[in-house]
């Protein structure tokens, strides 16, 4: 611990601080963009609890001080010690998170007697240049660096309380909760120990009960990353040395949001199932019509559990969320009053499922009927509208009109007047943007419609648009959009193979904006299952395992890269744990859910496949161990294997042997060499019948009809 009055560490903090300050900048690795200015912006802030006689423990906690002054605080260090205090950082096991640690590295190699010699704002760039710019200030302040990590500035410690403290804003005029309460309260009941304290009390004894947990955190913080994923805000993360943690959305320098707590991390992956399902980060992930449209999935399962869960406790899980998706959507519904509002979905969840509406619960008969009469209103408006703007034979006024009338029924949940709007703006969009923004309406509702023929169409022409033209050079997100909802097309199309070499395309951010079709985690997987189902050895390492833009989507579920990993490095019985641990999620994703059992199927046949790829025989018990399966149930399977043809082995059932087979490959090119030519006689007739019907006119749609029947009229006259 070293202190800060005045003196040394002073001098060293404004000597940093005219560094960063100098709107040139020095280090080649802190000018030039925004980005990096704000870097330096929010490395300087001055924290509220900023006290210059106060010193801070390196590297546990969070600093009370600016993040400036904290790094002259372990600069002096350094000096002082003449030895890098980044050999007392906490080494923090993260199950499921690859650190990397080359900045690490990088800053224990540079040598002491760059930093003692630190006099001058010259001397301070040379050892900003050394350590690796931003990267290594980040790395000295005990930031840590993964896949996904970016060159942020984290908040201070004033910002992420003030951010925690924010009122809840849920519309309710009568609660006191703070958004980090509302946040503590909804954790405890996820939470599988007690290490968060108890539920109860007043909703301001909640409030003090959830700050003493954040604060607890903060003061014990060992491990912190900002990373930034695709499909989402940059993401700050502290986590004390039990692994229990928070986490905070960073907008922009001065825009902190607290978004949750987190449990550790356990071995081999993460808790899931059913009872660790959190409905509200399922349901943030995406908007509109696509929102109600997942929710409104697991609701409909949830009642009906028997169809996809066999154990009693899955089932009672089940329906208690599908509870919570019901009045999910209600509330949903009900928080758009000043916008259109869907109320026939409003009408079906207020009758059809009155039975599982809460006690305490009554329909809104005036919220119902103010929407409906808005919704008649706004109708009215558009239609008059759109029929003014064809009067005036404006094109560009009439696409509006009809996008806005498609848009409208979009909202209310008229898919399928929706499309015709959106299709009937076709004719009179006049630059290739306009082609575009056509071709996403109708992609949009036509994927919701599940018409996925006419998705797939538009998607080609969309695909035309964009690469005739600069729209896909200078914004790469469409392309990736366009692959994305390919993949996804394909899959709901049961063609995997095609879907998982769409989905491995997308290279950068799908965009938030696009989450009205299909989100970033739905890309990882998607993309990982159809990859791992239909790829080969050799794909997969070329598309997946080596391929940095895929790697990053796959982030978004740590879980999933670990079956992934698992399956790719041979590991199968752990993989295909690991995948049977997903399907309870999966059974519960609307995209998902229909293929899942054929999937599983497929991967674990490709599973098998491999495994005895490399052998002439195997030990069906060595293997039953492999794959933690009875012998019994392995022999069956892979009798199916073999009957399908899929698996070129014999079982030896006495011996509980399976053997490699190799036919007989001449008898094999003989029987091929007899079907082509089976093959090219068969073609061969059916042109020279074709030429024989053309010659004489009987081919339909043929030039030569009229003047052959002209012909024959001739002679029947004669």
């Amino acid at each position: 611990m070293w202190g800060r009055q005045g003196g040394p560490h002073r001098c060293l903090e404004l000597l940093l601080r005219q560094y960063l300050e100098e709107s040139d900048g020095r280090s080649l690795l802190l000018r030039g963009t925004d980005a990096v200015g704000t870097f330096r912006c929010a490395l300087i802030r001055n924290s509220q609890d900023d006290d210059p006689g106060i010193a801070h423990e390196l590297y546990r906690g969070l600093p009370t001080t600016s993040y400036v002054a904290y790094l002259a605080q372990v600069l002096l260090a350094w000096k002082e010690m003449a030895r890098n205090p980044l050999f007392q950082l906490p080494h923090v096991p993260m199950g499921g998170v690859t650190e990397d640690r080359s900045s690490l590295h990088r800053v224990l190699e540079v040598p002491v007697a760059l930093v003692q010699s630190m006099d001058s704002v010259m001397a301070l760039d040379s050892l900003i240049t050394a350590i690796g710019g931003a990267r290594g200030i980040l790395t000295l302040l005990g930031v840590r660096c993964t896949i996904g990590s970016t060159l942020v500035c984290p908040p201070t410690r004033a910002q992420c309380l003030e951010a925690f403290r924010r009122p809840q804003s849920d519309g309710s005029k009568s609660s006191v909760l703070t958004v980090g309460a509302r946040q503590w309260t909804k954790h405890i009941q996820r939470s599988l120990d007690g290490w968060w304290g108890v539920n109860k009390g007043s909703e301001a004894a909640k409030n003090a009960a959830a700050e003493r947990k954040v604060v607890e955190l903060l003061d014990t913080t060992v491990w912190m990353n900002v990373h930034g994923l695709p499909n989402g805000p940059v993401v700050f993360e502290i986590r004390q040395d039990q692994g229990y943690g928070a986490r905070w959305s960073l907008q922009g320098a001065d825009d902190v949001h607290f978004r949750g707590f987190v449990e550790p991390y356990i071995e081999n992956g993460h808790a899931m199932g059913l009872e660790a399902f959190d409905l509200d980060v399922f349901a943030s992930k995406y908007a509109g019509v696509n929102r109600i449209r997942h929710v409104m999935f697991i609701m409909d399962h949830g009642f009906n559990p028997q169809v996809v869960f066999e154990d009693d406790n899955k089932r009672d899980a089940a329906t208690q969320l599908a509870k919570n998706a019901l009045r999910f959507l209600l509330s949903n519904l009900e928080a758009t009053k000043a916008t259109t509002v869907n109320t026939t979905l409003y009408r079906e969840l207020t009758t059809k499922f009155k039975e599982f509406l809460p006690m305490d619960y009554h329909p809104d008969a005036t919220f119902l009927e103010n929407a409906v009469r808005a919704n008649a209103s706004r109708h009215e408006r558009l239609e008059q509208e759109l029929n003014s703007y064809k009067c005036s034979m404006i094109k560009e006024s009439i696409r509006i009109g009809h996008n806005d009338l498609g848009e409208f029924y979009y909202r209310t949940g008229d898919l399928a007047n929706s499309l015709r709007s959106y299709i009937q703006a076709r004719d009179y969009c006049t630059t290739e943007k306009h082609i575009v923004d056509m071709c996403f309406n109708v992609i949009k509702a036509s994927i919701h419609l599940k018409n996925y023929s006419n998705a797939y169409n538009y998607l080609v022409k969309l695909e035309q648009s964009i690469g005739g033209t600069s729209i896909g050079e200078s914004d790469p997100t469409v392309q990736a959009q366009t692959a994305a909802t390919f993949g996804l097309v394909h899959f709901c199309s049961k063609k995997y193979h095609a879907a998982a070499l769409k989905f491995v395309e997308c290279q950068v951010d799908i965009g938030d904006k696009y989450n009205e079709v299909i989100h970033a985690e739905d890309v990882a997987v998607l993309g990982g299952l159809c990859a791992v189902a239909t790829f080969s050895r050799a794909e997969l390492k070329e598309h997946v395992v080596q391929n940095s833009s895929f790697k990053a989507y796959l982030e978004l579920v740590p879980r999933l890269r670990e079956f992934i990993t698992a399956f790719y490095d041979g590991n199968y019985a752990s993989s295909l744990n690991i995948l049977a641990d997903l399907t309870d999620e999966l059974a519960l994703d609307m995209y998902v859910a229909p293929h899942v059992v054929d999937l599983v199927k497929e991967i674990r046949h490709r599973a098998i496949a491999q495994y005895f790829h490399p052998y002439l025989s195997v030990d069906l018990n060595v293997m039953a161990v492999a794959f933690n399966t009875p012998v019994g149930v392995l022999e069956v399977e892979l009798g199916e294997l073999i009957v399908a043809n899929k698996l070129q082995a014999r079982i030896d059932s006495h011996n509980q042997v399976l053997y490699a087979f190799q036919p007989d490959q001449r008898a094999v090119t003989f029987k091929k060499a007899l079907e082509m030519g089976r093959q090219y006689t068969a073609d061969t007739k059916s042109l020279i019948l074709r030429m024989n019907l053309v010659k004489h006119g009987i081919a339909v749609g043929s030039k030569y009809g009229a003047k052959d029947s002209q012909h024959h009229q001739h002679v029947d006259e004669d």
